[in-house]
């Protein structure tokens, strides 16, 4: 399960799923993100204003190969958005959009444990 999609929260997703054999769960608003491909228009402040022009510095074949290497696109399963969370049933995903369409937190009642992503940022 990944909260969303940015490098720093799922950077080790792809490896991990090939390990353990499993599918990287996501909300189903992050599946155009876990291709690897850059959508600008799903970018926050951050990815609009600085990331995004440094890649345009970066030859194109360096940045798509990076790309390409940390793509979830075959592995990524879209979670059905208030449907819980797959193999946690006491679990639910609670949306929290903002740095992506589909970014979310996971909410554990029975302790009232939240595990957010970037929540300071959002």
């Amino acid at each position: 399960m990944l909260t969303h999609i940015h490098p720093d929260h799922s950077g080790s997703a792809l490896e991990l799923a090939r390990i353990w054999d499993l599918p990287v769960h996501v909300h189903p608003r992050e599946l155009p993100l876990a291709s690897g491909r850059y959508l600008p228009q799903y970018g926050n402040p951050l990815d609009r204003w600085l990331i995004a022009p440094l890649l345009r510095l970066l030859p194109r074949r360096m940045v798509e190969a990076s790309l390409s290497r940390t793509s979830l696109g075959g592995t990524a399963r879209a979670f059905g958005a208030g449907a819980g969370v797959a193999g946690l049933p006491d679990w639910q995903a609670i949306p929290t959009p903002g740095q992506t369409p589909g970014d979310v937190a996971f909410f554990r009642s029975s302790d009232r444990v939240l595990i957010t992503g970037d929540a300071v940022l959002t």
